[in-house]
């Protein structure tokens, strides 16, 4: 099954939403998903429903086109790849630490 859909927003005046989904939650596991994607029965990226983002993590991540970048998992860090294939990791900082030394306003940084 493959549903494919194409919108068309034309009132500059009205909030659009392209997908939205509302489940009421009154017993569930906790291992229950909003979102789960997976590509030959193998998991590729979920949303459970507290809302954290699960991602498998890659071993061999595409460069992505000219203008975009690609966020993966690798190692247990999550990394930025541009399209000129330089990869970034993502910082680990430790709990309540609020910047590393080095940081700059706008910088993200991974708390574990």
């Amino acid at each position: 099954m493959s549903i494919q859909f194409a919108p068309t927003w034309n009132n500059a005046s009205v909030v659009q939403t392209c997908i939205r989904a509302n489940a009421t939650d009154i017993t569930s596991a906790a291992a229950s998903t909003l979102i789960e994607l997976s590509v030959n029965g193998v998991v590729q990226l979920s949303v459970d429903k507290t809302g954290d983002i699960i991602m498998r993590e890659s071993s061999s991540p595409q460069i992505p086109p000219s203008g975009y970048i690609s966020v993966y998992a690798s190692s247990g860090r999550l990394n930025v790849m541009n399209s000129a294939g330089l990869i970034s990791t993502l910082p680990r900082i430790t709990s309540g630490t609020t910047e590393p030394t080095g940081g700059s306003s706008g910088d993200i940084y991974l708390q574990y």
